[in-house]
């Protein structure tokens, strides 16, 4: 039953259908129609006073937790946060500024919760491990939101840009996420681009699989 249709075709329609099961009256329609409005009015209040507690819960950490540097409000969504310690931002500015610098890697991340987080990544070459010999990934700014809207994104990566430097020369490593990317491309304009390995990969698996490759085939792919 379209909302906004007259009762009175509403029921004609219903009796040329199955006149045993249609409604005995015009009003049982106004009745039903009047639960329906009621419910989604209802439905859109408790989703407003969600967010409310959302904001208010946030907000109070603010000016209390060290690490939380933007909380980003826009109506009738969720807060974004965006959280770092001064020490994780200059440790991954001093690795991969310049053409030599450590590949700045961005990735979002799943089954967290009902949130995502997006993580700035870089291999700290200060540092080396003893196992693998190679110098040790690290996390620096993270966005904990509610969508991946591509202006949502931008927000994000315009306030870690702000922290280089707008010409800064950097490498960036990323998957092929569109929204993400086209934000990427954005907020760092002097950067270079490059597709993560481990998506490269990913790729390369699902495509044989979709085109019937057996299981040793895809574990071929290292």
């Amino acid at each position: 039953m379209a909302e906004h249709e007259k009762v009175s075709n509403v029921m004609t329609k219903l009796m040329e259908d199955n006149s045993f099961t249609a409604p005995k009256s015009t009003r049982q329609i106004n009745d039903k129609r009047f639960r329906y409005r009621k419910g989604k009015r209802e439905e859109n209040m408790n989703s407003r006073i969600n967010i409310a507690d959302d904001v208010v819960s946030v907000l109070s950490e603010l000016h209390i937790n060290p690490v939380i540097q933007e909380i980003i409000l826009t109506k009738h969504k969720k807060p974004v946060v965006i959280v770092y310690s001064n020490q994780q931002v200059d440790d991954m500015i001093r690795n991969c500024e310049g053409d030599d610098g450590s590949v700045l890697g961005v990735d979002r991340t799943f089954n967290l919760g009902n949130f995502y987080v997006t993580v700035f990544s870089y291999k700290n070459r200060c540092l080396k491990s003893n196992r693998t010999k190679d110098f040790p990934v690290m996390f620096g700014p993270c966005m904990i939101h509610f969508d991946s809207e591509e202006e949502t994104y931008g927000k994000f990566f315009s306030h870690v840009s702000d922290r280089f430097g707008q010409k800064t020369q950097l490498t960036i490593g990323s998957d092929e996420e569109k929204s993400m990317t086209n934000a990427l491309k954005a907020k760092f304009p002097h950067a270079n681009f490059l597709l993560c390995t481990k998506h490269i990969h990913d790729n390369i698996r699902r495509h044989l699989q979709e085109n019937g490759a057996g299981v040793q085939a895809r574990k071929g792919i290292p």
